[in-house]
């Protein structure tokens, strides 16, 4: 999967985009394991550029998220998944990632 994300700010009388931006690439695995949940795993690698003043930095993080996830049929041809993960690699030094629990959704469209 690929990943680019921007965060906006809203104060009381605008909305910015803030100067942090996220990009990265991530490779996944999941198994069926019984009825509608399964066992995922997950690598993960992101790139924080953030503008502080006029200097740019940049910097790589990894993430391994180990977990389950349930899908649901909405439609003959619409799941819906929610998935529990636990990332392996957390290290809460750097501040970006406050807890080693990541929740993930995914909409999946089936033929």
């Amino acid at each position: 999967t690929g990943v680019y994300r921007a965060q906006v700010q809203g104060h009381r009388n605008n909305i910015n985009a803030a100067d942090n931006k996220v990009y990265g690439y991530s490779l996944f695995v999941s198994h069926m394991l019984f009825r509608n949940f399964f066992g995922y795993l997950e690598g993960e690698r992101m790139n924080t550029v953030k503008q502080e003043t006029e200097v740019h930095t940049s910097e790589w993080d990894q993430s391994l998220h180990i977990g389950i996830g349930r899908k649901v049929k909405v439609t003959r041809w619409l799941e819906l998944q929610g998935l529990v993960l636990f990332n392996a690699l957390h290290d809460n030094q750097d501040g970006r990632f406050n807890n080693p629990v990541v929740f993930k959704t995914a909409v999946r469209y089936r033929k």
